[in-house]
């Protein structure tokens, strides 16, 4: 079995895990790929048809490795690609979607540490939208998205009921259909007096 690597420096991993690793097929790229229980995303030999010079020239591709990277909003994701297709899917997904059943056709995955970049399957769970904001707040991962938000803008207004951002009140006020005193009269100044673990009582937080 070839080695894989870590979520976020992309060093090889501890030789003594790959025995732990179960191999299933990427759902939709059976043939192509497979992913671990641990997260690995595994690219299968096979030979590969390429359009060179206006010719179509088969090449063999050995196993592999594929390599992550970070996206935007923190989550480990790899190039898949399929009939000269190319897809850029989070890794977490691929995971759950080949080892966690989802009964239920729950439309989310929730990392249940908080942590983004650990994809072990024990560490997933299907999540309907409310489920993964209400684990959000209480892990603290929402309210420090928030604050970092805030640091780049003069005033953000958070909605804690849908989890959606607003860039300033009057924003907020136009989304709502409510007027800025409404959006106003409901939010709290000083998000420091609400405890993370807690679901915060005011519907809004401005900063």
């Amino acid at each position: 079995m070839p080695f894989s690597y870590l979520y976020n420096d992309q060093k090889v991993k501890d030789m003594t895990n790959i025995q732990q690793e179960i191999w299933k097929d990427v759902v939709g790229y059976e043939g192509y790929y497979k992913v671990s229980n641990l997260g690995s995303v595994m690219g299968l030999a096979r030979i590969v048809p390429r359009k060179r010079y206006g010719e179509i020239y088969l090449y063999p591709e050995r196993e592999r490795m594929l390599k992550f990277h970070i996206n935007k909003k923190g989550y480990v994701i790899t190039s898949l690609s399929k009939n000269d297709k190319e897809i850029k899917p989070q890794v977490h997904r691929l995971v759950a979607i080949a080892f966690i059943p989802n009964h239920d056709n729950k439309p989310q995955v929730n990392h249940k540490d908080g942590n983004k970049q650990n994809n072990h399957v024990d560490n997933l769970e299907w999540v309907t939208n409310q489920e993964n904001i209400d684990h959000s707040w209480k892990t603290g991962l929402r309210l420090n998205e928030f604050l970092e938000r805030s640091k780049i803008r003069s005033i953000t207004v958070l909605d804690t009921e849908t989890g959606i951002f607003y860039d300033n009140m009057k924003g907020a006020s136009a989304s709502l259909g409510k007027n800025e005193k409404y959006v106003s009269g409901h939010c709290s100044k000083k998000y420091q007096q609400f405890p993370i673990s807690k679901y915060i009582s005011n519907r809004f937080i401005k900063c």
